[in-house]
């Protein structure tokens, strides 16, 4: 059988082959291109409770950054008032001690020299009222007593109606500058102040220390910066080792400045 039909194998060999001989002749199709995706792990922040989380944590970050610069700022305001309160401070201290060294100073002394006492007439104390600061005292004025009094006896120190004492008008002192002017011992009268006339038994009361002379007053006056100012003054004109305790007080002076 092999040998009878050898053009038929040889037919179907060459039907077999034919298809390819056909499709011989033509390229190859292309092939498509592919895209590769990669793919990233999930975030994890792409759930909600992580990125609430970190949200929340910023800010908590930030209102702490807050907290922390608002206490910085008063921490800075309270240094920087205490500093300009304590500049405050010295600035004023500074200015007070200026004035004070700056300002007038009244004094009041006897005017040296001796008092003349003459039975049966009366007598004059000399005074005398001196700037002794480094500017003018202005607006100077006082009231002054010149009077006898038992040893122990209150002295009063009054000027008000009913108490005889002077009336001084000055004007303006300046520096190391002095009025001089001698006062009359006097007591209070009807309707006015009367002079003492010295008699005999005054003035042996006078030289044994049971009576005593003594002159007291108050000047007020204004310095350069308008600050007004008063000073006290209380002496014996003779015996002052028998100076009373209320005449020492009395001898004062303001502190204003």
């Amino acid at each position: 059988m092999t040998s009878e039909n050898p053009t038929q194998k040889n037919g179907k060999t060459e039907r077999g082959e034919r298809p390819a001989d056909e499709h011989s002749g033509q390229a190859p199709s292309p092939i498509p291109p592919t895209t590769t995706v990669s793919q990233s792990p999930p975030s994890p922040y792409e759930n909600g409770k992580p990125r609430e989380k970190y949200r929340d944590w910023l800010d908590y970050a930030t209102m702490g950054l807050q907290v922390i610069g608002l206490v910085v700022l008063i921490a800075y305001t309270t240094f920087a008032f205490l500093q300009w309160r304590e500049i405050q401070r010295s600035t004023n201290a500074a200015m007070e001690n200026f004035k004070r060294d700056e300002r007038a100073w009244m004094a009041f002394k006897f005017m040296e020299g001796n008092i003349t006492f003459n039975i049966g007439k009366s007598f004059f104390v000399p005074t005398q009222v001196m700037n002794n600061g480094k500017t003018p005292a202005r607006d100077v004025q006082g009231k002054i007593v010149v009077g006898v009094f038992k040893n122990g006896e209150q002295l009063g120190l009054d000027y008000s109606p009913g108490h005889a004492h002077y009336q001084v008008f000055a004007g303006t002192i300046f520096p190391t500058g002095h009025i001089e002017q001698s006062f009359e011992g006097i007591r209070h009268g009807i309707p006015n102040a009367e002079p003492i006339i010295l008699n005999k038994p005054m003035w042996e009361e006078i030289l044994s220390g049971k009576s005593v002379v003594v002159v007291h007053g108050r000047i007020e006056y204004k310095d350069i910066f308008g600050t007004e100012h008063w000073m006290t003054y209380c002496r014996y004109v003779l015996h002052p080792e028998l100076i009373s305790e209320e005449c020492t007080r009395y001898n004062d002076a303001d502190d204003n400045n």
